[in-house]
């Protein structure tokens, strides 16, 4: 049995997504009649506090730029740390104008929902944001304690890399441990936005599809004669799915614009340093952890919206199918541009507009990836050590 779920309704089973974007400090807006005025005031504040603290913390990493030019594989991979906390630091200030604007993408996708799903269906979602949230909270949790005993309790190298992007002082100095607590905190808001972005990902990714598969189900299990007469009100259900994909993208089009700028290159300097030489393991690990977490990741997302797209397109195969031979023109003619609408352009999530994520966009990072690993091993310098020797001659001339 399917029923109107209200705004309100989905909203409630967005919730345990939305604590951790409370967290992230680049909280969603919401409609003004749900929140309380406390509410309202602590998330902005915690959304300016940590969009602060990300800039100036972007900031102050430009003294990567004093690394010896010599060491170029150093240089990148403090490159890279600038990338990623300005990367992440440009989405929390985007995020906070955007909110702050009219740019209200949460409550335009709140507002354009108005779609047939079933009430089992929400209550399932919401079951599994709760688990989501759980676990999202328990990883950052025993990961980000990890990471503070590692700094606490061992000696990282002097000149490594880590030490110049965390800003730590000399281990065991009065202000080390207040350091390591703040970088904790910072990581930990980070890892909030970068979860809460994914999960909102699946929620409508999972949503979507149940109603582009509904669809399908109702034109596969209709006769030419019932078809004919319901091809209009299909057809305007079909949009109203559309438009909700826009609207999540509208939501998450930027966000994913920064994952896909970080990601890919930090997935090559992490290959050019374990291709090269005269690495420190404790920064080949960090840039190591970093790519696959970037990797995995937009994994996740490409496989959701390639998914999205898929099940967008499948209608197409069922009206094909379509016997026509009794229909009238104007039947025909309805037909005929709602085929239209799903072979012209493709429908999915896009990255800032840049492209659709489809099937093609594996070939496309797969190819990059591929094609720098390839130029990276015919420019790795040949060490001395792995040449063969070659026997002296001596020439004689007579």
């Amino acid at each position: 049995m399917t029923t109107n779920v209200d705004q309100d309704g989905l909203l409630d089973a967005l919730t345990p997504v939305l604590w951790l974007t409370f967290f992230s400090g680049n909280s969603l807006r919401l409609p003004k009649e749900h929140p309380r005025k406390l509410v309202q005031s602590l998330m902005v504040t915690i959304d300016c506090s940590v969009c602060l603290l990300l800039v100036i913390y972007a900031i102050q990493l430009k003294h990567i730029f004093k690394i010896p030019e010599t060491n170029s594989c150093k240089f990148l991979i403090g490159l890279c740390f600038q990338l990623f906390y300005s990367c992440v630091a440009l989405r929390s200030c985007i995020g906070l104008w955007r909110k702050s604007t009219s740019g209200l993408a949460f409550t335009r996708l709140l507002e354009s929902y108005n779609l047939k799903s079933d009430r089992k269906l929400i209550s399932k979602l919401k079951r599994s944001n709760s688990c989501l949230l759980i676990a999202s909270v328990a990883l950052l949790g025993v990961t980000i304690s990890l990471l503070a005993t590692f700094f606490l309790t061992l000696v990282i190298p002097k000149d490594s890399i880590l030490v110049k992007v965390l800003m730590l002082t000399h281990h065991g100095s009065d202000t080390f441990v207040f350091e390591v607590f703040g970088f904790s905190l910072l990581s930990f808001s980070i890892g909030c936005g970068h979860l809460s972005q994914l999960w909102l990902l699946l929620f409508f990714s999972r949503l979507i599809c149940y109603e582009f598969t509904t669809i399908r189900r109702r034109v596969r299990h209709s006769n030419a004669h019932e078809l004919a007469r319901e091809i209009e009100s299909i057809r305007r259900e079909y949009e109203e799915v559309v438009h909700l994909v826009e609207a999540v993208e509208d939501l998450l089009s930027f966000n994913l614009l920064f994952l896909f700028s970080a990601m890919v290159p930090t997935t090559c300097i992490f290959l050019y340093a374990l291709i090269q030489q005269g690495v420190e393991e404790v920064d080949l690990g960090v840039i190591g952890v970093m790519a696959f977490t970037a990797v995995t990741e937009c994994v996740l997302i490409v496989s959701l919206g390639i998914r999205i797209n898929k099940k967008a397109h499948e209608l197409k195969e069922d009206l094909y199918n379509v016997d026509m031979t009794n229909m009238s023109s104007d039947v025909i003619s309805k037909l005929s541009i709602f085929l239209t609408r799903l072979t012209a352009s493709p429908i999915g999530i896009s990255v800032a507009g840049l492209f659709i994520i489809d099937n093609s966009t594996i070939l496309m990072l797969a190819g990059t990836l591929l094609t720098y690993v390839v130029v990276v091993i015919q420019t790795k310098p040949t060490s001395n050590k792995f040449r063969l020797p070659v026997p002296e001659r001596n020439c004689t001339f007579i």
